[in-house]
């Protein structure tokens, strides 16, 4: 299999990364299939799974956060929160109900548990580096 051929079954089907060898595995081929189907960040290097790649799998798939380096966790779940209110402000009050069930459904917590999840996360983190 080329890259090339890799990237043209990926953009059809994400998922398909688990059978790309993973020597063949970079940061483009990774963001393709992860852009197609979130799920595809379980078989991502985690060298590859930047802030931004978890990102879009999460906003994507709440489910994907257990795939989120735990390190990156807190991070992701702030951000996640904060585009899913920009995103709020722009929607019919319809569209924001659906849009927090799904949410929901996907696995995330009501945004102010998640909030406060997030912040206690972000605390023993800083409270981590201060032991260091």
């Amino acid at each position: 299999m080329t890259k090339k051929e890799a990237l043209e079954i990926l953009k059809k089907d994400g998922w398909a990364l688990k059978d790309v060898p993973k020597e063949m595995r970079d940061a483009e081929i990774c963001r393709i299939a992860v852009k197609q189907n979130s799920g595809a960040l379980e078989y991502v290097p985690e060298k590859l799974k930047t802030p931004e790649l978890c990102r879009i799998a999460v906003e994507n798939d709440g489910e994907t956060i257990k795939y989120v380096p735990k390190e990156l966790k807190a991070q992701i779940k702030a951000k996640v929160i904060a585009s899913g209110e920009k995103k709020e402000k722009k929607m019919t009050k319809k569209e924001k109900e659906k849009y927090r069930k799904r949410v929901f459904e996907s696995g995330l917590k009501s945004f102010e548990e998640h909030l406060a999840e997030t912040e206690k996360e972000l605390i023993k983190l800083k409270s981590k580096k201060r032991r260091k």
